[in-house]
C-alpha cells in the first residue's frame, strides 16, 4: 500500500531538496555509521546493532566487507520464527534421505543477520552463543559438526539494558555479540 503522507513522493508531492540534503548530511555524519567502515575491516567480528534501522545498517556493513558483493546475506526476522521450528530453521536438519540447510549454513561465507534477537527462545540464544565461540554447529538429528565462516550481526529493538534486565536477551549471548555494539540514534 502506498503512503499518502504529505511530502512522501507518492501523492504527487515530492520532498524538497533542502530537506533531503539535510537528511543526507545527518546520516553521513552519524558516528555509528562511520564506525561501520572500521567494522567492515574485520568481517568475522560479531556486531550488535541497537535501535531502529537494523536491516539497512546490516546490509550496508555486509556490502562494505571485502566479500560483500559475492557473499550471501541471510536476514532472519526472529519475531516470525515459529517456536517449535526455530532450531530446524536456524540450524537445519538431516535424516537418512535428505539434508535441510538452515539459515546459519546458508549464510556461510557471508553475513547472518538476526533481527530482533531478543525474540529467540533462551535455548536458541544459547546455541547462537556456542556458534559464535566455535563457528560450528550440529543440524537437528545430525551426527557431525558443520563448520562455517560467517559474520553474525544481531539487532535489538529496544535497549541493551531493557533486554538484559527483563531476561529477553541471555547475558552469555550478549557478551559475545557486544564485542562491538553499535547504537543507532
Amino acid at each position: 500500500m502506498m503512503s499518502s503522507r504529505p511530502g512522501s513522493g507518492t501523492d504527487g508531492e515530492t520532498p524538497t531538496s533542502q530537506s533531503t540534503d539535510a537528511s543526507r548530511t545527518r546520516t553521513k555524519d552519524a558516528p555509528w555509521l562511520r564506525c561501520l567502515e572500521d567494522l567492515a575491516q574485520s568481517p568475522l567480528t560479531p556486531v550488535l546493532l541497537v535501535g531502529p534501522g537494523g536491516v539497512g545498517t546490516a546490509r550496508r556493513l555486509h556490502r562494505l566487507t571485502h566479500r560483500g558483493s559475492r557473499a550471501p546475506f541471510v536476514h532472519v526476522d526472529c519475531t516470525w520464527l515459529p517456536e517449535r521450528d526455530v532450531t530446524r530453521l536456524l540450524f537445519g536438519a538431516e535424516n537418512a534421505e535428505k539434508v535441510e540447510r538452515g539459515f546459519v549454513e546458508r549464510a556461510n561465507g557471508g553475513t547472518l543477520f538476526l533481527d530482533d534477537i531478543e525474540e529467540l527462545p533462551p535455548s536458541e540464544q544459547a546455541r547462537v552463543a556456542e556458534l559464535l565461540d566455535s563457528m560450528r554447529f550440529r543440524r537437528t538429528f545430525g551426527q557431525d559438526d558443520v563448520h562455517v565462516n560467517l559474520r553474525v550481526v544481531a539487532c535489538l529493538a529496544g535497549t541493551e539494558e531493557q533486554a538484559l534486565s527483563t531476561g529477553r536477551l541471555c547475558r552469555d549471548l550478549h557478551s559475545r555479540l557486544s564485542v562491538l555494539p553499535v547504537v543507532m540514534r
